[in-house]
Order: structure tokens, then sequence, then C-alpha cells
């Protein structure tokens, strides 16, 4: 245990509160999640990174399929976990930096077992090295870094296959050798050096080998042709100012099209797709027999979906599925939960779409016609980006794996059905959040599950109703569980516009004495917020605003939102500013009813989509919160990405949705206290939207508070010292707004 870690517990043993400091230190208070589950092909053993101490860094871990011996295979966090000394005597501040990365270094980003699951592959600092399962003997394969990810192994175990700097790479497993079998990777010339997304100006972004190992499929990106910003960095002896590639709605996006790439002949192929400058690649899976190969893809509006089989040797293309929303008629949410994979006969094609009112799973026939619903109900099947895993089909087992609200609207829990059809079977039972791998066979799962009240952990199980998951990680570190941790109540209520029912999740202080009114705080605001899941980002603020702070805090799942069916989803489109913030206003009203709650003082906060919503919030809405705080805040969606198009359409055919979703056009409306947090180099929402915004605050006369993150991207809570800076804000602004406690 770390001097930290037994100083925290002998504060506890005294009855310390929970501290804004601690939220941020480290050791972490809720642990490191564990993460990237990996089963040997043989189904005996599954491999993950985590550490155990609550530190970044991560190490490989193995444990036996029963849940037994676990281990840790790797132990390069030894030195990264020597927390060095932050007082302010370091050396220099190029020393106390040097530190600060050390302190922060996350160690391995993947793992993947040999074919004969008696060994591991894994990247460290760009390089790949292998080990066998029981740790002795770590042989380091290459040298010179770079941006090293996607591991794989050919289905015969030939070759290990990876992306290095966009490019395919295969190592030779009988002679270990290594060829950069393609050269399509392009360095960009300007970059961010702690954002690998702006390391590539062309490159392949994934890869799928053919079942018989002769050919892969990669999804291809390039993005020479997207204009370039510059994004000033300050610290150091002298200014730098990086041109980074940054598209903008209705400008030109990264081309993405598919290759082929045959093993033997190490020739590399396009496929004719019918456009590529207005597409995203959602599927690339090969039939079972290795012929033929699916696309599956929409526009950058997410107005049209097309899956399309390629036949590979004959050079044909088919396109069996279409959908048509009408203009703006759907939503990122939606788009980003479209799926698709073969059947294991190879003759139906099954995918995930909402095209019944709800998203649910569907099988349409390889040669097109109309498709059939595999599941469906009132309740819907959710994906990886929104706290679960997307559409696994198991051959082996011929049943398809997918997670879905059935059980709730605020669960996220692991179904099967028969992939030709039949009843959906509920596999995991315990409360919360999962996402899942599967075995090979089919026959057991990996989860890792997180709730309310407990952090992300994994957790193995056989895959079958009724089968009693097995925890198999213990991540926060002793001092979590000294803590009376508050939990939330799950409410609804009616929207204030069109009666829509809303769903929100309710933190209340707790001994409330009667007679007394406390504080409020809606946040942090974002759709998909209502969940019984541990945010790593932002669960411990939220406690603390409520335990020590003794605020009620309030999450509201607004328009846009998914689970709640396509009318509830599409209501966003367009409205950005609007419907959403007038769903944040029915939150107000239901707290309003409570009758602890003091109206006059109610604060909303959030970040990124969340922080336009606080500070649109307090312009559209003046005198309904008391305090606003607007992290990373998109308020000129003029500047958004041609991602969020789905959200607007195009600029030039739709200014006035762009001018009415924009917060900066209405700030001449401030009246009431706002504080805007902003990375400067942040390149998802542009630093430069705040700087704009605080001119014209301020030559509007207005009053307002500007806290700047110098080295921050889009994340401030990566580092722990930014953490700790943005936490203290946010709590000094509410309380010094809202006066903390009762009245």
């Amino acid at each position: 245990m770390t001097p930290v870690a037994v100083f925290a517990l002998l504060l506890l043993a005294q009855g310390a509160p929970l501290t804004v400091e601690r939220l941020a230190s480290l050791p972490r208070l809720s642990g490191t999640a564990p993460s990237s589950p990996v089963w040997s092909p043989d189904g005996r053993n599954l491999a993950f990174l985590w550490n155990d101490s609550g530190l970044p860094f991560r190490d490989v871990w193995v444990v036996a399929a029963d849940g037994s011996g676990l281990r840790r295979v790797t132990d390069l966090s030894r030195e990264a976990a020597k927390i060095p000394d932050r007082s302010p005597v370091a050396p220099s501040f190029d020393e106390l930096r040097r530190k600060t990365e050390a302190r922060l270094a996350s160690g391995v980003s993947e793992v993947q077992f040999t074919p004969d699951g008696g060994a591991l592959v894994f990247v460290f600092e760009g390089n790949l090295y292998r080990t066998p399962i029981a740790g002795q003997g770590l042989v380091r394969l290459t040298q010179g870094g770079g941006l090293t990810r996607a591991l794989g192994f050919s289905p015969d175990g030939a070759f290990l296959s990876y992306l290095r700097n966009g490019d395919l790479w295969l190592w030779n497993q009988k002679n270990d050798t290594e060829v950069r079998a393609t050269e399509v990777g392009i360095l960009a010339r300007g970059r961010i050096a702690s954002d690998p997304s702006t390391f590539l100006d062309g490159g392949f972004a994934s890869y799928r080998w053919s079942k018989d190992g002769s050919a892969l499929a990669l999804e291809y990106e390039n993005r020479e042709k997207v204009r370039k910003m510059l994004f000033p960095d300050y610290l150091g002896e002298e200014t730098a100012a990086p041109a980074v590639r940054r598209d903008l709605p209705g400008e030109q996006d990264a081309v993405r099209t598919v290759a082929v790439y045959r093993v033997r002949e190490g020739r590399l192929s396009f496929l004719d797709l019918p456009e590529t400058h207005d597409r995203r690649i959602a599927s690339l899976e090969w039939s079972p027999d290795g012929k033929a190969l699916l696309v599956d893809e929409s526009s950058e509006n997410a107005e049209d979906r097309y899956i399309y089989l390629f036949d590979i040797e004959g050079g044909g293309r088919k396109e069996i599925f279409h959908s048509h929303y009408a203009p703006n008629g759907s939503t990122t949410s939606a788009s980003t939960l479209w799926t698709s994979t073969f059947r294991s006969d190879g003759k139906a094609v099954l995918f995930v779409s909402d095209r019944g009112g709800r998203h649910h799973l569907w099988s349409v026939s390889v040669e097109g016609g109309e498709p059939v619903a595999i599941s469906e109900g009132e309740w819907s099947t959710v994906g990886p980006a929104y706290e679960g895993s997307g559409l696994t089909l198991s051959p082996a087992a011929k049943k398809a794996f997918f997670v879905a609200t059935k059980k709730s609207p605020y669960e996220r829990q692991v179904y099967e059905v028969p992939e030709q059809g039949g009843a959906v079977t509920e596999i995991t039972s315990l409360p919360g959040t999962h996402a899942f791998v599967p075995s090979a066979d089919g026959a057991r799962l990996a989860l890792i599950h997180s709730s309310d009240l407990s952090p992300p952990e994994l957790y193995l199980m056989e895959a079958r109703a009724g089968a009693v998951e097995k925890r198999i990680t213990k991540s926060p570190v002793a001092e979590f569980s000294h803590y009376d941790w508050i939990e939330p109540s799950y409410v609804t209520f009616k929207s204030h516009v069109d009666g829509a029912t809303l769903h929100g999740r309710l933190l209340a202080p707790r001994n409330l004495m009667a007679g007394r009114k406390y504080p409020a705080v809606i946040g942090p605001v974002y759709s998909n917020t209502v969940r019984n899941k541990w945010d790593e980002r932002w669960s411990l603020l939220q406690q603390y605003l409520a335990m020590e702070g003794e605020y009620y805090v309030l999450l509201v799942d607004i328009r846009g939102s998914v689970g709640y069916g396509r009318d509830f989803l599409s209501k966003l489109v367009g409205n950005i500013g609007e419907i959403d913030v007038e769903d944040l206003v029915s939150g107000v009203h239901y707290l309003e009813s409570l009758s602890t709650v003091d109206p006059d003082r109610i604060g909303v906060w959030g970040w990124s989509y969340g922080g336009l919503l606080a500070a649109m919030s307090v312009f559209k809405k003046p005198g309904v919160f008391q305090a606003a705080i607007a992290g990373a805040p998109a308020t000129n969606v003029w500047h958004a990405t041609t991602g969020e198009m789905d959200l607007f359409g195009p600029p030039s055919a739709r200014p006035d949705i762009y001018r009415k979703g924009s917060a900066v056009e209405f700030a001449d409306n401030l009246q009431d206290p706002l504080l805007i947090i902003h990375g400067m180099q942040d390149t998802t929402v542009l630093f430069q939207d705040s700087i704009n915004l605080a001119e014209k605050l301020m030559t509007l006369g207005k009053d307002f508070d500007l806290v700047v993150l110098p080295s921050s991207l889009h994340d401030g809570t990566r580092k722990d010292y930014t953490a700790l800076h943005l936490m203290r804000k946010i709590v000094q602004f509410f309380d010094r707004h809202l006066d903390s406690g009762p009245h």
C-alpha cells in the first residue's frame, strides 16, 4: 500500500470527510478499470490489462476460464508505480513535467494470445513483445515504436498482424521476421504529441482476416484534403503552432474506402465503392466461405445506409439493404449503433436497425429482399458507444449475443438469440451495465461490469441463463469501502413542452432536515447519462457534491438519448439548443416539486456538448439557473465536425439550424453566473470558440469566469493535476453562487 493510501485510511479512521483533492489524486480512489479482455483460442484462459493498485499503468494479467489462477504476467509498471514527489521544490518545470508524464503513463495498450494459447503478444510504447503466459521469458520483437495497434493472428496461425503508422505489417511466426505489407500510411507533418488522432494523414483504420487466412480486408482513410488548423502550444521556451487536420461541417472530410490484401501474392487492391467522400463505414466482414465481403456504410448525414456484398473473385457488387430517412431524420446516436455480420451459414446478414421504431436485430438474405425481425419489443439493442457491446455472433453456438435495455432503460444486460430467430434469453442478471466478450466456442463470457456504487470490474460466467457472474478483479483501493456512498434513485417526470416522459437519476443529500431547503445541480448534462453505471470521469465528483456539499444532483436523459425509441432519439435532430434545453428546464420543474429543494439555488453544468447545453441554458433561459459551468463547450456548431452533420445537415442548406444551435449567438442574454473551462490543445471542440465567446461577453460588458487548461485535450480529467484544478473550480463556483448545504 502506498504512503498516500495509508495516510488516507488513517484519516478515515478519524472520520475525515471526502475531499476534492482525493477525487483526483493517485492512487485512484475507484481504482483502475480492467480493460481489453481477450480469450485464448481454446477458451481455457483470459488475458486482460489492469493495475491492481489504482495507478494508470496497466500490465498484462491472465486468469483461467473458471476464475482461478489470477496472476500478473508482466511487471512493466514497477518503475511507473513509484509516485514521484509533487512538492514545489522540483528541480525545474521541465523536470516536473517529465515526472508527471511518467506518473500518468498508461502502460500496455493491447494484448493477444498466440494461436497455441501458450504465449501472449502485446504492445508497449509502440513496440511488440512476446511472453509465455507463465510470465518468464519476455522477448522484445520490434524496435522503433510508432503508432502500433490492432493486433491479430491469421486463422492458420502463420502470421501476427498489426497496423503501424497506418500500414499493415505481418510478423512471420515461423522464422520471426517482420514484413511491411503495404506502403500507404502517411504521417502527418503537424501533430499534437499527446493526441494520437493527429498523427496520420492517411492509412488503414481497421482490418479483417478472411476465414482461410489468404487475404485481409482493410478499411482505408485519407485526410490529405482535410483543412489544417493551427493549435498553439505555449508550453516551452518558444510557442509552437502545429497545423493539424480538422474537418468542418460541409467541407472535405476523409476519403474512406476498402482494400483487399492477398498474402501469398503480396498484392493490394481497392474495392469499387460507389462513393468514398461522403461515407462512414460501420462494419467490414468476410463471409464464412471467404468469397464475399460485407461492407456496411452510411452517408455522413446518416440519411442513407447501405449494406453491400462484394464478390472478391468475380469483382461484382450487390446492394442487399438500403434504408433512407427523411432529411435529417437520424442522429449520431442512431448511426453509431449500426453494425452487421454474416450468419454462420453465410446465407443471410444479421444487422442492427431502428427500421421498426427501436433498435433491434434484423436479418436479410444475401440475395436481398425484405428484412425479417430477429428481436422486437418496447426495448432497444445498444452498442459500444453507449455502455455496451454490439452484435456479436458465435458461429460455433449458432447464436447472437447483444446488449439491450430489455430489463430496464437504466441497465445494460447481455442477451442471446438463435441466429435464425427465436426466443430472446437474458444471460446476465447483475444490476448495472455490462460489456462482453464471448469465448470462441460461445460457451463463456468475459464481462466488464459497473453499477451506481461499483466501479468497473472483470467478471466471468458461463454463457447461459441463470449462470453466476463471478467477480475476478477488485479495483478500488481499500479506502473506497470506508466511504458511505449515496445510492441514487431513478425518477420520471413529464416534459413541460410536449408531455413526453423524461427519465432522471437523482442523488439526494443524507439526513435531510424538515423545513430546510437544499441546493441542486443538474449535470454533467449530456445525452445517455441516466444509467446504472459508474462513470469513471464524474461519479466521484457527483458523490462529493451530494455527500459533502449537500447538493441534490440530477441527471436527465434528454432527447437524443438511446433506449427510448426513434421518435425520442430523432427529436434532437435540427433542435440542438432547443428541445434539449427544454428537457433540462423540465428537470428544474421536477426539482422544484421536491419540498426540500431550494428553487433559488439550482445550477447546471456539462462538458463538450453538455458544455454547450449549460451555456445555452443560461443564455436562452435567464433566471432559471443560478449558476452554470460550461466545460469544453461546443458553443459554435459551425465549427463542429462532418460527423455532426447528421444533427444539423450541411451548413449551406441549413444555416438557420447552425445559428440557433450556436450558443455564442445568444451571449447577449447572459444574466446568471457562468464559468467556462477549456483545454488549449482541444482538437474536438476548438479552444478558439471559448476565446471568441469570452471576447464577445467582455464586449457586451458581461461578468463571467474563465479557466484555461494549457496542456489539456478535450478530456480535462486525463491528467490528475488538471482534473484536480477543474474539480476545485467547479466546486468553488457552485459553493460561491449556490451556497452549499441547507438554508
